[in-house]
């Protein structure tokens, strides 16, 4: 079974914080003065990794899901 891939991970291999994958992976964004770039590398790495949301963290924090 592959592993899950978290943001802590990516922000490993990218050399960022998770914090600023969090905020390249909003759909706010460029409120938290990403730059392009950065944004880009993130989603490159999402696309590689196959990254996916989890959905029930996002439910214990009471965050809509979406689904």
């Amino acid at each position: 079974m592959k592993k899950h891939v978290s943001q802590t991970d990516m922000a490993r291999i990218l050399g960022i914080s998770q914090v600023t994958v969090s905020h390249a992976l909003s759909p706010k964004w460029q409120t938290y003065r990403i730059s392009a770039e950065t944004r880009q590398k993130v989603q490159a790495e999402v696309a590689r990794s196959g990254y996916r949301e989890n959905t029930l963290n996002r439910l214990l924090l009471g965050r809509p899901t979406d689904i």
